[in-house]
């Protein structure tokens, strides 16, 4: 009984325990049954027999039927004993001690249920680890054996293929080789045949120069003769045109003095006539034409000489601030080559600084 508490876990033994004391001790309460399981049992059903939860894992149908076979019968003992309770209407209690003989005595014979259970769970255990350890063995050398089948089966596959892919190289190489034979029969012809017809042309083209060079010689020739012709032509024709055109030049040259001729004549007939009406006009005014020309002659002589004399002032002027510029240049130019002796060197006064003194009467 504590074997089968002990191994349906603490809430379920203790439940268990309880009512199973309960029967056993008849005239005492729920509580009491409790109180006297804690006092006289308070490791009970807690995992102290070794087995605890870990036995609930290894647990199996077969224990389960067994578990419930010996709990039927326990009921059926129970009741056995609860029948017997009631007949004795008036029980002798138990005496402290006695009590602990009897608990002692029944988890004595549980321990012994337990140990006989777990021999029996271990023998069943080891049967069955016996008989998994025997069907793997035989799994591994069926599925070894397997292997080594197929093993074979790919070896003598593979040799079959080796054998299969052999031959099919050699057909293949020595059809290659036909083929190979036969373009290069081909390729061979058809080299020849090029090859002729590259002689043939390029005789062809040979033939086909030369007459090139022969018609390209006589258009040349012809060219030279028709450029040659044409180029005397054109110097006739320039020499022509020259030549009328120098005629053209002189003949315009001569009416151009002509016409010039006769228009200067005729400014001056013109003008000599307006000449002479005006003296006439102012003889007739002054009566007196000598002094009238005398006055006229000697006004523009006063006024051609004082023209003379201011361009002649300008020149004086000119060639005074000449002279001057140039004795100060030629002064600045000293004092730079005394400078350069002394060895304090200097800027050259004919760069730019001193450009060349220009003549202002120059024409250019």
């Amino acid at each position: 009984f504590f074997f089968v508490s002990a191994l349906s876990g603490p809430k379920r033994s203790s439940c268990s325990m309880s009512v199973s004391l309960m029967a056993f001790l008849g005239e005492a309460s729920m509580d009491e049954s409790i109180s006297s399981l804690a006092k006289y049992t308070p490791r009970l059903g807690l995992g102290t027999t070794g087995l605890g939860m870990e036995c609930n894992k290894g647990l199996d149908k077969d224990v389960d039927d067994y578990i419930k076979k010996y709990l039927a019968k326990k009921e059926v003992e129970d009741a056995r004993r609860r029948a017997d309770d009631e007949r004795n209407k008036n029980p002798k209690p138990l005496k402290p001690q006695e009590r602990q003989a009897l608990i002692r005595q029944m988890a004595e014979k549980a321990q012994a249920i337990k140990d006989a259970v777990r021999a029996k769970l271990v023998a069943e255990r080891a049967a069955r680890e016996e008989i998994v350890k025997a069907e793997k063995e035989r799994q591994i050398y069926e599925t070894r054996k397997q292997v080594e089948y197929e093993k074979a089966e790919n070896k003598k596959r593979r040799e079959e293929q080796a054998v299969a892919r052999a031959e099919y190289e050699e057909e293949r190489r020595r059809k290659l080789r036909e083929d190979l034979a036969r373009e290069r029969e081909v390729m061979l012809s058809e080299e020849a045949a090029a090859h002729d017809e590259f002689a043939r042309k390029q005789e062809f083209q040979k033939n086909l120069r030369k007459i090139q060079a022969k018609i390209a010689a006589d258009n040349m020739a012809a060219f030279n003769k028709s450029q040659k012709d044409m180029i005397e032509n054109e110097k006739k024709k320039i020499t022509r045109l020259r030549d009328e055109g120098k005629a053209m030049r002189q003949s315009m040259l001569r009416d151009r003095q002509d016409t010039i001729r006769d228009i200067r004549k005729k400014k001056e007939t013109k003008a000599a006539a307006q000449k002479d009406a005006k003296e006439k006009e102012i003889e007739q005014r002054s009566g007196d034409r000598a002094v009238r020309l005398a006055a006229l002659k000697q006004e523009k002589e006063a006024r051609r000489q004082k023209e003379l004399d201011e361009k002649r002032e300008t020149i004086h002027k000119i060639k005074r601030e000449t002279e001057e510029a140039r004795e100060h240049l030629w002064k600045m130019r000293e004092a730079w080559a005394e400078t350069v002796k002394q060895g304090e060197g200097g800027r050259s006064p004919t760069g730019p600084m001193f450009p060349p003194l220009k003549n202002p009467l120059s024409p250019r």
